[in-house]
């Protein structure tokens, strides 16, 4: 069954890997602050023209998820002038449509997706899959003597491992009570 989330999960520990932690600016300070000259300095169609163009697809029965996409990228980038907590909640929304598309292709391709019934089913799976990364990350250090000093570091993520999946099964008992 593809999980979205591991695949963005593990192409961060790729990222992550090839280029460590980043901490860029969120867009060119000369234009932070308009909205507007924003989008057009990279490009892309204001709120309102993404808007616009979904919405008369959506009525032309022609809506696509590039549209959709755009739509949330354009939010995004003009919410960056008003302010970091606002873009972050457009960014999420704009991950969430991402992911929705992925999904749909998977649907496509004939590939079982998963199909959460609850809030605690999605968590549990999603930490099922963090468990996962853990333990391939714990299967990739060097093999240590138990006295080690490193050993720790290993025992540390098995500790971490047990105590999410715990955490998981709870979760999906709380989800089968209902």
């Amino acid at each position: 069954m593809p999980d979205v989330y591991l695949d963005i999960m593990e192409e961060r520990r790729r990222q992550e890997a090839k280029w460590g932690e980043q901490n860029h600016p969120n867009a060119d300070p000369a234009v932070l602050k308009d909205a507007v000259a924003l989008c057009r300095f990279y490009k892309i169609p204001t709120e309102q023209e993404a808007k616009d163009t979904c919405e008369a697809r959506a009525r032309e029965g022609k809506v696509t998820w590039a549209d959709i996409t755009l739509e949330e990228f354009s939010e995004s980038f003009e919410a960056l002038a008003q302010s970091e907590e606002v873009a972050r909640t457009e960014l999420v929304q704009l991950a969430a449509v991402v992911v929705s598309w992925i999904e749909c292709i998977d649907r496509r391709a004939g590939k079982e997706t998963r199909q959460p019934t609850s809030c605690e089913s999605l968590w549990a799976q999603d930490l099922r899959g963090i468990c996962n990364v853990l333990d391939a990350n714990r299967k990739e250090l060097p093999a240590v003597p138990s006295d080690s000093p490193s050993a720790g570091v290993r025992n540390g993520i098995q500790f971490a491992i047990d105590r999410l999946q715990k955490l998981a099964d709870g979760m999906d008992q709380v989800n089968s009570d209902l």
